[in-house]
């Protein structure tokens, strides 16, 4: 994937407004959530890609 390649269409069951989830950076799409519905701030996909986003304990809670 490319940075801010469609990853993802959420669409509002109330409205039908259409939000456009997007690859936060270049990688390969490993993973999706399982889950028909999703709500605001849920991971929905995971993106590996070349450049870290965190540092410090990654495996830690």
């Amino acid at each position: 994937m490319k940075e801010s390649e469609v990853i993802a269409e959420v669409i509002d069951p109330l409205t039908g407004a259409v939000t456009l989830a997007k690859a936060p950076s270049d990688g390969v799409m490993f993973a999706r959530v399982a889950v028909r519905f999703v709500t605001q701030g849920m991971r929905i996909a995971k993106v590996a890609g070349t450049t870290a986003k965190r540092t410090g304990k990654l495996l830690g809670a």
